[in-house]
This record gives structure tokens, sequence and C-alpha cells, in this order.
């Protein structure tokens, strides 16, 4: 019947009719039909004709009794008419539809069933046939109508005489020449694929699922074949071979559309084409033969009995509720089924009658793998919902649970660490040996609060007892982990378990910096990879050198942006290891992996001892899953197409809590922006309103309370008392006492919100709500899910699309975010169930099913593009551990990249023929180190000699290194500097135009390339650039180089940001400033040197250059509030012209009060100009030892107060010596200075007559031009201080 709706036409409004290569349909059937429809449905095009025959064969093509005697049949049709639009008058003109159907459906498989016969009847002799065009031909007439079944006797008829004859000449079959393309090769080929086997799916299925993508002139080769890579499982010969015949499938799509259905319609009755993939296929006695490639089987009587108990089983679940009678439909907007998982892709299409699942649902692209048995879907108005249960949960059995007293009885310290932990659970029992008792690597694969952190913790307590015993001098531990949020939640819980041992745990990432000094100090650093990446990528760094246990938590997102940061650490790591003859040892946490073989391979794991496993029956609270996909509103951008979705999203969130909190249960809605918390949290108060249940969310006091109930106008009565949820009164005194009204408002009604944006008193004042019962419900960012441990029965995440700031556009939310979330749902405590929900739009349904359900093999992404591989590689090029190609590849071979590539050469640009000659891919290694090698030769980040293949680092290459500047971004500047001008600047304009030039070179890095100016942010975007912008601009607000320096400048302006992009661009332009000003100083630009290391400052310190110094004492970053000014006192201070910080301090008391009246004031006043770090420039000269050197002398004299608060434990300022008049550095140099040196600086008198002045003595030889200079100057700055306009000392010979 399927083919029979492919044929179905329609013409002027007449009956559908047959094309003529079929058999004809009996015109009474058809027609009665067709009328049928008509009366139900007047608008019946060609579309309904195709779907409801296909619906009635999928639904009767097993049986050809249930199509007369299952009242089910009924209801398959009536869903797909129903889905048009179809009201039927009465149940009469369903049947009359219904009698029609059977009486085509009777003349089809007759037909069809004579045409089977007679091919059984041939196969019998079991020959060999080799003629491929006779055997296409022969297949095609086992389709054909009865005229076709002479056509069918002698096309057998001349394959028996080819095949005779060619067994006269050859007893002994030859292997045939591959055969050209025809219509039915990409069947013929998907038949070999290993899917297709473990799946029972046809190929003919596979190939129509192929066929759209290999069409489609939009997706390239590279995009098509990863396409088919996940399509095939992993079948690279099948990849390879069907994108060589791209073109002529492309050609011929039509025909292999008709092939395939040819096929299927044999398959349906009996017989299986399958490709032997062998054109000299032995003949088989079980009913098969060999048809030059094609190998041809009718089912025997104990196939055909297994497929009547199939049947029956079916029918059973027919009867059981798959299809409600027509009669118990109550939702008239939903098809409802109860089991998805463990079919055929065929039977589930057949389980959605009228669905075309390929095409409009996500069980199309998800069937591939297969959904977990129990599965089930439902699809409503504005909605499709896949619903997967939670796993059978693992048992113990017989194995026995380690208790913490006896695993630690020769160590009882440990146990003051683990207060109130009695055993170890299953997983962590079944790891203890290898974490604790051992120094194997590890890595632990268990999904998200399985218990992966305290098995962290117990290769902790083996590097204390290893300390204790003597066994290792000292220890230090690094716990990388993904996120910032994650590792303050690591490091208080590490910090608090390991506290009663007096271990310090403390955070190092870029918002928590530490000196090297703490550093050393810190037993456990909790840090993130790029953090660590910059710390180890120093060629020398002491504190690499110290760590004997490095914790990756999240291994998994290898496969990430990020990814190929974590293959640099742990690459880098190994090799010290090696290298240096110390012993790290690698623990990796990850969730659920299909290759974890491979990653454990890339931590040096040794697989019978250190690698764990553990699927999602071992997380402590089963999770039940759903996925809901909103069709509401279809693919437009309109507004209210996106309204009609937000209001869907609200709906079925609505929905989930509703039922939830019903229960007796807490729920949480994770939304991704702050005001989105405050919207969701009144979309729910109010549904809750309409619904009559608005004290729903409070679960606090219960009081019984009788309402009064009005009769009419004037006339009232008291209704029966009920009881209800009141909120306690020490809840309801501090929910007064919130600074925020929505607060006030929400949590009154026992609704929380929790954002960054609330005060922490708020935040923690919802936590503690949550915590104990108060509020039933949540609605917050996905921070809560890192940062604060709040589990909720149901967790909901409403909308996937996620702001990033780094690239500048909306994404989707990741499977570490997602995971994070849903490890939320359940409390271990209370619950034996979590219930996550997750609502996007239907088009990216099948995405989260599969990254959920389906474990997908990690690729590495260190070599995903040319330059992110140069990146890497610069790095171990300055830090010394690489300096030739060879020891570059050697390097590579330490990545996962190396691991994986051998294994899935297509998707790292190489090829199957290449690993069969190279099997390691050591060449391609080479010839990708040697790319990476020639692109930074050419941005002159190092210099590669390819006679001797020498790699040697340069200077440019060091700043890009330790400031984690991208390849890309050394490229573009290099080409703006080499056309900036080396005029001096003069005047406050020439300033001007070099600040902007400075602003623009960093806002045309590449570390914002994806970022976006959209249309409305253009309105604030002029605002600020007219309110808060002094310097000119390069570019305009509709470009992202326009759109970063105004944030930039609006930032340092100090102005009011609402938009979303500011962090990144500012936490980012600091970094690229002080990168830029290195870059121009080692490079001899004056003028540039000196803007980029203010502009640097002033993004720290949020102040101008040309502003007061005083300004950096209001900013409120200031780590003490006693040295902190008001604006108004400098205010008064620059309109009275005391901008310089020298004039200030020679200022009296009396004399400042003339400005500033509080004494307490010019008290503090005095403090900070005294504060600010100034090195006064002494004794200075200049002698010509050649032509082109000179020496140059100089003593550097601290003049400033040290305050601990302010200044910490160092000082550093920059020394540099420039030629006035060419406007050129020769020489630059840093000066650290201590707290104890400064103190010792203080001016003495000598024992000669003359007095000088003890202070830090420099000597440097200054190469110089020929001739030389009359005037040198030279300048001192300090790093990280406004001081006004520094020091400066002329030199003259």
């Amino acid at each position: 019947m399927v083919y029979l709706a492919d044929r179905f036409t329609m013409q002027n409004g007449t009956l559908p009719t047959y094309s003529p290569s079929l058999t004809p349909i009996h015109s009474p059937a058809a027609s009665t039909l067709h009328t049928a429809i008509q009366e139900i449905l007047p608008e019946a095009n060609q579309s309904i004709f195709k779907t409801l025959s296909t619906t009635i064969y999928r639904s009767v093509q097993s049986d050809q009794t249930a199509l007369k005697e299952e009242p089910q049949a009924l209801d398959a049709i009536w869903v797909v008419l129903r889905s048009a639009g179809a009201q039927p008058a009465s149940i009469n003109q369903l049947e009359r539809v219904h009698e029609a159907v059977k009486r085509i459906h009777h003349h089809y498989t007759t037909t069809l069933s004579a045409a089977s016969r007679k091919f059984a009847k041939h196969q019998s002799e079991r020959l060999h046939l080799w003629n491929q065009s006779a055997a296409a031909d022969f297949e095609q007439c086992a389709l054909s109508s009865r005229a076709g079944e002479r056509h069918l006797d002698s096309s057998y008829s001349s394959l028996r005489s080819a095949a005779s004859g060619r067994n006269e000449t050859q007893s002994t079959p030859v292997q045939s020449a591959p055969p050209a393309f025809t219509p039915g090769w990409l069947r013929l080929r998907c038949s070999q694929l290993e899917i297709v086997r473990a799946s029972g799916r046809s190929a003919a299925d596979v190939a129509i699922d192929v066929l759209p993508i290999l069409t489609d002139e939009a997706i390239t080769d590279v995009g098509l074949q990863n396409d088919l890579f996940d399509a095939f499982a992993g079948d690279f010969d099948a990849v390879s071979e069907i994108l060589a015949q791209r073109e002529n499938i492309k050609k011929h799509a039509e025909a292999i559309m008709n092939d395939c259905d040819d096929a299927a319609q044999l398959a349906s009755h009996g017989i299986h084409v399958d490709f032997s993939g062998r054109s000299d296929a032995p003949s088989s006695t079980n009913g098969s033969f060999a048809l030059a490639g094609i190998q041809v089987t009718v089912r025997d009587k104990e196939v055909d009995a297994l497929r009547h108990r199939q049947l029956r089983e079916r029918e059973k679940a027919l009867k059981n509720g798959l299809f409600p009678s027509l009669t118990q439909h109550t939702d008239t907007n939903s098809v409802t089924t109860r089991e998805l998982g463990g079919s055929s892709y065929l039977e589930r299409q057949k389980a959605f009658p009228g669905i075309e699942l390929a095409s409009d649902s996500a069980i199309g692209t998800i069937d591939r793998v297969g959904l977990p048995k129990g599965s089930t879907r439902e699809v409503g108005q504005g909605y499709e919902e896949i619903f997967v249960p939670p796993p059978p949960r693992k048992t113990s059995g017989s194995a026995r649970l380690v208790e913490v007293s006896a695993a630690f009885l020769e160590d009882p310290e440990l146990l003051d660490c683990m207060k109130g932990v009695t055993t170890l659970n299953r997983l962590q029992t079944a790891v203890f040996p290898s974490a604790f008792q051992s120094k194997e690597n590890l890595l632990v694969c268990a999904p998200t609060g399985a218990g992966k952190t305290n098995v962290a913790l117990l290769t902790i307590f083996r590097e204390i007892v290893a300390k204790k015993r003597g066994t290792q001098p000292s220890f230090k531990v690094v716990y990388v982990a993904p996120m910032k949020a994650l590792a303050a939640e690591v490091t208080e819980k590490f910090g608090r378990r390991l506290a009663p041992l007096g271990l310090r745990v403390r955070e190092y990432t870029g918002d928590m910096s530490l000196t090297k000094r703490e550093a050393m100090e810190t037993h456990v650093l909790v840090t993130t990879p790029e953090k660590w990446d910059v710390v180890t990528r120093k060629s020398g760094s002491h504190l690499a050198n110290t760590v004997t246990l490095l914790i990756v938590d999240e291994v998994h997102l290898l496969h990430d942006d990020r990814g190929a940061v974590l293959e640099s650490i742990v690459a880098r790591t190994l090799r010290l290891s090696e290298t240096a003859h110390i012993q790290v040892r690698l623990v990796g946490l990850s969730a659920t992996l299909p290759n974890y073989d491979d990653v454990a391979a890339f931590l040096k794991v040794n697989p019978g001892r250190g690698l764990f496993h553990f699927d999602s029956g071992y997380r402590p609270v089963p999770l039940s899953q759903a996925f809901i996909g909103i069709t509401a509103g279809g693919a437009s951008s309109s507004k209210d197409a996106r309204r009609a979705r937000e209001n869907k999203m609200h709906e079925m969130a609505w929905k989930k809590v509703k039922d939830s909190l019903q229960r007796g249960h807490q729920a949480m809605i994770f939304v991704h922006s702050r005001k989105g918390t405050v919207k969701a949290a009144k979309e729910m108060m109010q549904r809750a309103v309409d619904d009559m249940c608005q004290n729903i969310f409070l679960g606090g006091d219960t009081e019984t309370v009788s309402r009064e109930l009005t009769i009419r106008k004037g006339v009232s009565i008291k209704g029966n008392p009920q009881s209800e949820q009141v909120l306690p009164s020490w809840a309801a005194k501090k929910i007064s006492k919130s600074r925020s009204a929505d607060i006030r408002e929400l949590c009154s009604k026992g609704i929380g919100i929790h954002n960054a944006g609330l005060f922490r008193p708020d935040r923690q004042l919802v936590e503690q709500l949550f915590a104990e019962g108060v509020l039933r419900l949540l609605c917050c960012t996905a921070t809560l899910a890192w940062g604060v441990n709040l589990p909720a029965r149901t967790v909901v995440i409403m909308g996937t699309e996620v702001y990033n700031d780094q690239k500048g556009a909306f994404e989707q939310l990741g499977m570490l975010d997602v995971t994070q979330i849903f490890g939320r749902a359940g409390r271990p405590q209370f619950d034996t169930q979590g219930e996550g929900t997750i609502i996007t739009h239907h088009e990216h349904l099948a995405k989260y099913v599969n990254m959920l359900t389906h474990a997908v093999p990690i690729e590495s992404n260190l070599g995903s593009s040319a330059s992110r591989l140069a990146d890497h590689l610069n790095a171990e090029i300055v830090s010394g551990t690489v300096s030739t190609i060879g020891e570059g590849v050697l390097w590579l071979s330490y990545t996962y990249l190396s691991v994986r590539m051998p294994k899935n050469p297509l998707v790292y640009g190489s090829d199957w023929a290449e690993v069969g000659v190279d099997p390691g891919l050591y060449s391609r290694r080479a010839t990708l180190i040697e790319q990476a090698a020639n692109a930074l030769d050419d941005a002159r980040m190092c210099r590669y000699n390819p006679r001797g293949g020498t790699l040697t680092p340069t200077d440019l290459g060091r700043v890009s290194s330790h400031f984690y500047v991208s390849h890309k971004t050394i490229v573009a500047w290099n080409e703006l500097l080499s056309n900036l001008p080396r005029t001096r600047a003069e005047s406050d304009a020439d300033w001007d135009v070099i600040y902007s030039s400075v602003i623009h070179a960093v806002s045309c890095a590449t570390e914002f390339e994806q970022m976006r100016s959209r249309q409305e942010e253009e309105d604030e975007l002029e605002k600020l650039k007219r309110k808060h912008c002094p310097l000119p601009l390069k570019a305009t607000s509709e470009t992202r180089e326009g759109k970063v320096s105004i944030l930039l400048q609006a930032f340092i302006s100090r102005a009011l940001i609402r938009m979303s992009d500011l962090s990144y661009i500012v936490q980012s332009a600091t970094r690229l400033l002080r990168a830029l000003f290195e870059i121009c100083i080692r490079r001899g630009f004056t003028s540039f040197s000196v803007a980029a290391l203010e502009l640097a400052r002033a993004s720290e310190l949020r102040i101008w250059p040309f502003q007061h110094p005083l300004w950096q004492f209001t900013y409120l970053n200031r780590k003490d509030k006693r040295y902190l000014l008001q604006p108004e006192t400098i205010a008064l201070l620059d309109e009275a012209g005391l901008n310089d910080i020298l004039t200030l301090r020679k200022m009296s008391r009396e004399e400042l009060s003339e400005f500033v009246r509080a004494p307490q004031i010019i008290q503090t006043v005095q403090k900070a100009v005294a504060a600010i770090p100034i090195l006064e420039i002494k004794d200075q000269k200049i002698t010509l030892l050649t032509r082109t050197l000179t020496l140059v002398e100089l003593c550097l004299i601290p003049d400033f107060r040290w305050i601990d608060v302010l200044h910490g434990s160092a000082e550093t300022w920059w020394l540099w010596i420039e030629d006035y008049e060419e406007n050129r550095v020769y020489h630059s140099q840093k000066v650290t200075l201590t707290k104890a040196q400064v103190a010792s600086f203080s001016r003495q008198e000598d024992t000669d007559s003359h007095k000088y002045p003890k202070g830090l003595r420099i000597a440097v030889k200054v190469a110089v031009f020929d001739p030389p200079s009359p005037q040198y100057v030279v300048r001192v700055e300090s790093d990280r201080w406004h001081t006004g306009s520094g020091s400066t000392a002329v030199l003259c010979f």
C-alpha cells in the first residue's frame, strides 16, 4: 500500500489512478474510497490519499485479517483524517472509508501473492545468477502486474540460460568486477551496514532516510560526511563509497526512491532483498539463491511461525491501548503511544499512523540507536513529548559496601574528614581499592550525582597517607573544574572536608588570583583548564613541578571547544612526568561515555585496574526524563510566532510543575536570563490563579480557615472550614525585610526567584526558604545548578537558547549544563525518583534526546583547525618542550588526537587507505605539525628551519603564549602595526588618535569574531557612544569592532550598561591590551606603548589616563574602604587645578582645608596621595662605548608610603629607554620591588662629603643607531597604578 500511495494522482478532481507500470486499481473500490473521503473531507488532496493509504498499509501489512476484524484500524484511518480537519457526521461515513480500503487491499494482495508464489517456485532450483541487468529486471518483475508475470517467466528463463552457460565454461565462481551504478546501488550498499543487521531495519528504510541529505545541495561533503557517520554508526567504508557516488545519487534520486519502494513492497510479502556483497555468493539450502550481488530470501515455515507469534503479541498490545478505540479517545489533540523503546524504525512508524516520522517527528532522527524500553511519545496541539523512564536501579547484590571505619582503620585521622558518612556507596566501593590503595591512574565514568567527587577525595587521602608514611616527601593536588562556579563549589566542599587535617584548599581562577607564595603553600588548588594552562605554559614553572595528583573533572568535555585545552594540560603533565622523572597521578572524572577506552588510553589508564564505567543505573536517585519539542508558531520568526512558542512553553512547564506540586513535591524551573526568572514566576502564579490553586506553592504551616461566600449583593454566608497552607511567621518576617520588591511579592506566595542580579542576602534568603520547604517552586538561572546544592523532585528547563557573550550570539544549551541541571532532580534522602524535563523548539528535540539517552563517541578538538593547533604548539615551543618537528610529533602522540585519529580518520582529514599504509598515522601527525609550524613562522611567532626541522621561539610567540592571545589575532595585529606611523604624539589630539588606534586594534582581535551587533542594541549603543565615549571610533556601531570599542570606553567611563556582552569584552580586552603593550614596546613603538599600558590600567581601574589620579580610590574594587574617596571630593580638587600628585604631597592640612572641609576626608586624601607608588630617577647618565653601543646608569628611588592592603607583597614598574627624535624604544625591562627593599631604600648620607640617595642602581648597555641621537629619555611607569605622568629623565651625552 506504500507503493500504492506513491502512485496516487489527482487529475482535475477525478479519481486517483495508478501509474501504467502497476496493476490497475479495481475501479469500483477506488471510486468508493474517493467518495467516502470526500464526504468527510471535501478539501481532500493528493497528500491526504497518500498519508491515508500509507497508514492503512502500515497498520495491516503484517496480517490481512486485522483490517477486517480489528476496530483499531478505524482509529488509524481516523487519526489521519482528523489531523487534516475532517469532521464526520456519523460513524457510518468512516466505515464506508474502511470498507473501500479493504476492497483495494484485497485486490492488491491477491495480485502480489501470485507473483510471490511464482517466484518461490523458481528459486528452489538454487542456481547462481550472474547477469546484473537481468537481475534488476527480474526484481522489478516481482512487483509488476499480472501482465508482468509473463515477463517474469521469460526473464527467469534468460537468467537460467545465462547461469547455465557460465557454469558449463567455469565450474568455480569467479569474483566479478564491481557493478556499475544502478538505481538499486544505494539500497544494496545500505544492506551491508552493521546498523541494518543489528537494528532489524530494512536497507530500503535506511536508504530513504539518507537520500534527502545526499541530494541537498546546501550540505557540503564535509557536513555530509559527519551526518552519514552518525547515521551509519561509524561505518567509514560505507561513508567513503557513498560520498564517491553522490553525483550519481543526485542524478537518479527519483529512480532510487522508486527502487526502495519496490524493495519495501517485496519485503512486506515475505521476500527479502539484501546485498550480499559478492557475485559468487553460494546458494542456500534454506530457500535462497545468489543474484549477482543480490541475495533474495523467501521466509520458510519457521520464519512465518515466528512472524505470526510477533503479530499476536502486537494484537495484544493493540487491545491493551496502543491505539485506543475511537469511543475511548478523550484528548482530541494528541496521539499517545505507551511503548517506543526496543522496536525497529518500521514498527515505530506503525505505532504512529498518519505521522510522517522522518519529516515532522523527532523519532525519525532518534531511531538510529533506539530509545530505552518503556519510552513513550505524545503528539499534542503545538508540541511533541518523548518520555524516557528511569533505568532499573542497580543493586549491590552480594557485594558488601565498604565501611568507612574499617577502610581508614590504619589512618584514623581521615575519619574526621568523613563525618556523616558511614559506608561508601556502590560506585565508591568498587573504585576504593584502585583509588585509595594504589597509585594507578584512574578514569571513572558515571552519571551526575553518583559520587564521583568523593572518589576524587579518596585519591587525595592517598596522597596524604603517602606523605605521612614517608613514601613521598610532599604532595600538591590540582583539581581542574570546567567552570568557575563549579570550582568555587568544590573549593568549599574540599575545604570543609580537609579542614580537620589543617590542609589549605584554595580557588585559583581568573577571579581568584594567588601570589606564587600562596600557591606554593596551598595543598589543594582548584582551578579551571585555561588558568592551569597559562600557569604551566611558562617554562620552569616550579608550581607545576610540585604537583603529584592532577584531577580532571568532566573530562568528557574533550569534544567541546575547550577540549583542546584539556588535551594540552594532560599532554604537558604526561611529558613532564616522563622527562623530569616526577610521578604525577592522573584521575579523570566523566559522565558516561561510549568510547571510554579511548579516553583511558589518553590518560594512560590501565584498563584492567584503573578504568571504571558505570551506567545510569548507578544514579542514587533514578531519573525519568521528558523531552518536549514546541511546534506552535512553526519555524517563523515573527512576533506572533515567538509569542505562540513562548506561551506553549509556559503551558507545558506549568503542566509539569502543577503535577509535581499536587503530589506534594518541590519543583524548579531553569531559565536563561535574570528577567526570565521573574517573568516565569509571575506566569506560573497567574496560571495557578486561573486554575484556582494559587496556594499550591506554599509549603509552610497548615491553618484552618472559613471563607465568606457572597450569595448576592449585600448577602454572604460563611463557608465550611478548610485547611490551607500559610506562610510561617518567621519566614514572613524575613521576606518583608528583603530589598527586592519581586522577592517580597513572590516569596510571600510560595514562589522563589534566584539569579546573580539579586543582592547576596536575598539569594541566601531564597535558598533557605526553599531548603526549609517554605517555597515549593523556584525559578532560577543555571548558576544555581553550579554553585548551590538545592535539589528538588522535579526540574524543568524552559527553553534552550542561551546567549554566549564570548560568541556574541545565541546558542543551544550545552550537554554539561543540561546534565548539571538534571543532576539537581531528586533528593537522595527523600525521593525515590527524580523528574527532569527539557522544553525546547521542535527542531532541537532530537538533539537533546540523543544527547541524554544515547552516548555519542567524543572526538578530539585539537586538530579541528590549523590555527588552534598552532596556538597549542606555540605554547610548547615557548615552554621549551618542543624545539624540532620530531619533538612536535612526539608531543602530539600524548594527545587525545593521536588516540582518535587512527580510529576515525575521516573526521581528521585522512582516510582509511592512509591508515592501511600507516596504522599510527605518524606521517599525518608530521604533516599537521609542519603546517602549524609554517603558520607560526608566517606570523613571526617562531622561526622554523625546514632543512633542520628546528623551531625557535620569538618575542611575539612568547607574548601570545603568556597572554593567551590566539594565532589569528597576532596575524591581524601584525598587519595593523605594520601600517602605524612612528610620529611622536605632541598634542592632546595626537594622543586621542593613538588611543583610538589601540582600542581599535583590540576590537579587531579574533577573540571577538563571533560577536555581533544586533538591531535591538543600536539605540543603546548610540546612547553610550554620545555620552560615555571620549575617544573617536574607527568603526560604526553596527560592526563588531564598533560595538567592542563603545562598550569598552563606556565601561572605563563607569556608565551603567545592561548588555550581556560586557563582562566578556572587559575580561578579554584587559588581557589583550597587556599583550598589545608588550608587543609594541618590543617593536619600539614609544607612543603606542604608553597608550596601550595606560589603557590596560584604565580598564582595570575604570579611570581614563587624563583623569585625576585620585579617581582610582573611588573604585569599589579597592581592598580596604578606609582609603575610599567620594567623587565629590576629587571633583573639588580637580576644579581647583590640584591634579598633580607631587603638588598635593607638598600641601599641608591647612592648605587642603580650603578645598576639603571635613578633617577626616583631608586625612584620607593625604594617605591616598602618599600611597601612589612613584619611582624617582636620580643620577642618570649615558656613556658612548662605541658608535652603536652606549652604557646607561641610573638610580631608582621609591617615593611613596607602603600600605600592605593596597600594595600587597610587591610592586612592579616598567622602565624603558627611548630615542626622543626617532620615537623608538631601544631597551625595556620590568622592575619589581618588595616592601623590604622599599624600606631599605630610604635617604641616607654616604661617608663622602657628597650626598647620594640610596636606591636601586641600574646599569644597562643599549644598542643605538649610528649616528646616535643627541638626546635619549628614560621613562618609568607603574604597571598597575595611574600616577599621572609617570617619571621621566633626559639623557644627554
